[in-house]
Formats: structure tokens, sequence, C-alpha cells
């Protein structure tokens, strides 16, 4: 399951069917008031919080017409753009800090960062559950084997990682141990190159897929494109046979 701020996608290998990376954003009961963005847009990364540091309204959810009121008579904190935050400090991006809007006072980044993420989650865990056939077991038997991809831009590094597992952790999506810390997979220099991968594999790849015992390529970048850690060599990005198989008691 990939994760960045505003997208989330899934995808499930089975051997003998077509795998697909989908966007799991729907215009119902999985992303509340989602269709005031359109239900394949981006999910709008904005949160109201009230005096007390309680959620009021997320997403979709913080944009629609009649929550204006409401936010002025009780006194809701509106915060977006959090994510960026969490960004390196530099001479650079002054400019940027100075635009910023300001975190509530009783929050920091990663309480945000956190929050929202647990509502992508759950929006994700419902939107599997309702969308699949057998979903609700096939959520029961994936859940403590789900891999987490949380992107970041070009130049985040140990600092503004360590951040963002912090408030995965924080969110639920993995207990604060070694073996769940295991299922977080940091962004790296190609996670700007995140819609491109999944374009080429819908593309080509999952066209070709049809034995699970022998490894797909996606190819999309140029034959420099290298990180070997995450399976990527000449621009190609590597999937190995034991993830395709990891689910091969859980077709849909």
């Amino acid at each position: 399951m990939a994760f960045s701020v505003a997208h989330i996608h899934d995808s499930f290998l089975d051997p003998g069917l077509i795998p697909e990376i989908r966007g799991v954003t729907r215009q119902d009961t999985q992303f509340p008031a989602q269709e005031q963005v359109g239900g394949d847009s981006k999910i709008p990364s904005i949160i109201y919080y009230d005096e007390e540091g309680k959620i009021r309204a997320v997403g979709a959810e913080a944009l629609k017409e009649d929550l204006e009121m409401m936010v002025e008579e009780e006194g809701w904190t509106k915060v977006e753009w959090f994510k960026l935050h969490l960004r390196p400090s530099s001479h650079a991006n002054a400019h940027l800090t100075r635009a910023l809007p300001p975190l509530p006072e009783n929050k920091t980044v990663i309480e945000v960062l956190s929050d929202f993420l647990e509502y992508l989650y759950k929006c994700a865990r419902r939107y599997i559950e309702e969308t699949h056939a057998n979903g609700a077991h096939l959520w029961a038997s994936l859940e403590k084997n789900i891999e987490f991809v949380l992107t970041h831009p070009n130049g985040w590094e140990g600092p503004q990682q360590s951040q963002m597992r912090r408030a995965a952790i924080r969110a639920g999506l993995v207990p604060d141990t070694l073996a769940g810390r295991s299922h977080l997979l940091e962004g790296s220099k190609f996670s700007d190159d995140v819609d491109d991968i999944a374009r080429c594999f819908d593309i080509t790849t999952k066209l070709r897929f049809r034995n699970a015992k022998e490894p797909q390529y996606i190819k999309f970048g140029s034959a420099r494109d290298k990180d070997l850690s995450l399976g990527i060599r000449g621009g190609q990005l590597k999937l190995q046979g034991y993830h395709q198989f990891r689910f091969n008691h859980n077709s849909y």
C-alpha cells in the first residue's frame, strides 16, 4: 500500500490474474465528501481541529460549504500544507517558511501528519473491505503483512524520514517494534517517479504477468537510475516472485 499525502494506491498480485495498481479514492462513504473535489482527484491535505485539539473535519470534508459557519462559531483551526513543516531548513527555502501556515499551538508536525495518515489508513481499509470480493476476510488475512510505502521529495534524508516513521507508528499503521518498522519502506530519490512507475506497470508489466515464479520488471527511467536496495537497476524496478506468492491464497 503506497501513501503520499494526497494519494493512496493498492495492488494485489495473484498468479494467473493480471495485477492492477489502483487509486484508492471513491465518491462514497470510504472517503467522506470526496465528491466535492471529484472521486479521482487528490485527497485534500486539510485538517480542522477544535480548541481542544480534536479532529473535526479531514480531507474533502474540510471543503464543504456549510462548514464555514461552524468553523467560525466554534473556533476551529485549519491546518494545511503541513508536510512542508518536515522539510530540511535552508536559505533556499526561507521564503517558504515565511509563507507556510503555522501549526496549532498544541500540535506538532508529527502529530498532524499522524492524524492524516490514520485517516487515510482507515479510509483505505474501508475501501478494500467494501469493494473487494470477500473484502473483510481479505483484509484480516493481510493486515499484519502490509508493506507501506511513504513517499517524500528528493533531498529529504534521515531526520525527515525518521519523523515520517514516527508519524506512521503513531497513526497505527505498524507497531513500534523492529518487525513493525520493517513494513515501512521509506521514500528515495525515486519518490517523484511513483506516478510514472504506476503508469508503466499498467501498460506493460501487468500485461506480461503470467508466472509467479519469474520476476517482472517495470521500466521507468534511464540506464543511470540505480538503487539496489529497492530493486532498481538500469532504470528498471524488479518485482520479485516471492512478493507475488504472498497473495497466492488471497485472490479476489
